[in-house]
């Protein structure tokens, strides 16, 4: 192996070295602290514990949002719950990655774990749901009885926390602006028609590590509702 090849190489390894502690730098591990105070979602205030979390790790009110939203319930207590936060501040985008587990197979793997992430940019921010509302929108549903309300042991309740297009199986329900809960007719699938919409969708099985979008399935649209016809774009 000549000099110049292995110079390469040392300078491969010392570039990959750098990347890792720049990348270990930015990601920090910053909080055992819990959104849920309890395990029955009908009892947890969502929008009293995010203000309580947020004012907690110092993150903004009107500008952070959330995405990637995952809860886990048994009957009517929450498994664990997953989600996302990305917050603005100072032109820079501080994404939170939150994950609690409060029964698991594996007692080890109970608790909390917070990590957050410093972006220069974040090509989605515009397009998420402000966490306060959400998080409200939460406890609304709770309120009406929807989320705890099956026929199965698990549910699952998912949103990207997108304003997007959805084409899931199930019934489709609309919270408006008045916080009424109503039932939107279904698209017949040979339209051209389709649904848009901040959501989120419900699945429920008897078994927690196997969920799928089927007849079972419910999708709640939470903001922005509208229904889109592609027929109108043809010329």
């Amino acid at each position: 192996m000549n000099w110049k090849l292995k110079l390469t190489l040392w300078l491969v390894v010392l570039l990959m070295i750098i990347y890792v502690f720049i990348s270990y730098q930015k990601l920090i591990y910053v909080s055992h602290f819990s959104l849920i105070n309890k395990k029955e979602i009908t009892n947890i205030s969502f929008n009293e514990n995010w203000e309580k979390f947020r004012r907690e790790l110092n993150i903004s009110n009107n500008d952070s949002k959330i995405e990637d939203v995952n809860f886990i319930l048994y009957k009517d207590k929450i498994k664990s719950l997953n989600f996302h936060i990305v917050d603005k501040t100072n032109s820079k985008y501080i994404k939170y990655d939150y994950r609690e587990c409060l029964s698991c197979e594996f007692k080890e793997d109970n608790g909390v774990h917070i990590s957050k992430y410093t972006m220069d940019t974040y090509s989605e921010y515009e397009n998420l749901m402000n966490a306060k509302e959400f998080f409200s929108k939460i406890d609304t549903l709770t309120t009406k009885g929807l989320l705890n309300k099956n026929n199965k042991k698990y549910t699952m309740i998912r949103s990207s926390g997108m304003d997007e297009e959805i084409g899931y199986e199930g019934d489709y329900l609309l919270l408006d602006d008045q916080n009424h809960l109503r039932k939107i007719k279904k698209i017949v699938p040979q339209s051209n028609k389709s649904y848009s919409g901040y959501n989120l969708m419900m699945m429920v099985n008897n078994n927690w590590s196997e969920f799928s979008s089927n007849y079972e399935t419910t999708t709640v649209f939470i903001k922005n509702y509208h229904e889109n016809d592609e027929s109108d774009e043809i010329e």
